[in-house]
């Protein structure tokens, strides 16, 4: 359940029947994931801009994250911004760049850290 984000089930006994209550708390879940990401990335993630830490966050709960999924998901920003911060994280060595040309449409970006 932990690793899902999710508190442990509670089960209740009756004399005729077993209740099982799951909990789904998604404020929780989404702290817990920061901390998590924070534990592994390190001081560098008070660094990272919103871009980037929506970047690491798509690769971790994805595995990985393309270009566009990230420009889907921060839609305020602008496609070179997104690129920048992809390149960014990619130089600091959050990010390794999966392509088989330099300008590959099928180019994607996996967490390592």
């Amino acid at each position: 359940m932990n690793k899902f984000f999710l508190d442990d089930p509670v089960y209740k006994v009756d004399t005729n029947s077993v209740n099982l209550i799951l909990k789904n708390n998604i404020i929780m879940r989404t702290f817990r994931k920061n901390d998590d990401l924070e534990s592994k990335i390190g001081e560098d993630w008070k660094q990272l801009n919103f871009i980037e830490q929506a970047a690491v966050g798509l690769a971790y709960e994805h595995g990985t994250v393309r270009t566009r999924e990230l420009s889907a998901a921060v839609d305020n920003y602008s496609l070179s911004s997104v690129r920048n911060a992809l390149k960014h994280l990619t130089v600091m060595g959050i990010f390794e760049r999966v392509a088989v040309a330099p300008t590959s449409p099928n180019q994607y970006y996996r967490l390592i850290k």
